[in-house]
């Protein structure tokens, strides 16, 4: 992984698909409890709707959080390199 992500432009489609996928899940929550009438008040769809962007932050971050995971360690050594 730590080969593929050395290319700029695969890292760049990893975040933004992330961040769509966040955005995705969140906003289908958001959209799906105000259609089938769990937040009907004004109130509370707004504290719906500040719950699911907080959630598609967090989620976002940890997504991109796991991502540079992949660069904070070397790659292990290929044991047959030394044959």
């Amino acid at each position: 992984m730590q080969a593929h992500f050395s290319e700029p432009w695969v890292v760049a489609l990893y975040v933004l698909g992330i961040t769509a996928s966040s955005y995705h899940l969140f906003n289908g929550v958001w959209n799906f409890a105000i259609r089938w009438g769990i937040a009907i008040s004004d109130r509370a769809q707004r504290n719906l709707y500040r719950f699911c962007m907080i959630g598609f932050v967090l989620l976002t971050a940890l997504g991109i959080t796991a991502l540079a995971g992949f660069f904070m360690h070397e790659a292990p050594p290929n044991p047959l390199a030394h044959s």
